[in-house]
């Protein structure tokens, strides 16, 4: 989204990012369901509560950083935003795809613990 010149394409990108982020928290308390107990949950979904509201309450300020990079290599504050952002999203999925380890039943039918 910071590549484009006009307003159509991000808003086409943003529709397709919500409609993927819709199922994103449902997954990740399934995943967590998998590994925990039922009165071990409530604990762990309340971090993860925790989590997202301190990412929302800087998010702003982290936006508002790196918009100040306006005219670095002549790229506009806006799409720098998009930018590093994108690029730090990527840096974490593909750490995360080494990290995120299979499920409980897959691990013991394998003999791994």
């Amino acid at each position: 989204m910071g590549f484009v010149d006009d307003w159509r394409p991000i808003t086409v990108c943003r529709m397709v990012i919500g409609g993927f982020e819709a199922g994103f928290l449902p997954c990740c308390m399934f995943l967590l369901s998998t590994w925990y107990q039922r009165f071990e949950i409530q604990q762990r979904m309340a971090f993860w509560h925790l989590i997202y509201l301190f990412i929302s309450a800087f998010g702003n300020i982290l936006a508002y950083a790196i918009i100040k990079l306006e005219g670095v290599h002549s790229i506009e504050g806006w799409r720098c935003i998009f930018i590093v952002e994108g690029v730090a999203t990527l840096d974490v999925a593909i750490f995360g795809y080494f990290l995120v380890i299979s499920f409980p039943d897959q691990m013991l039918a394998s003999g791994k613990r």
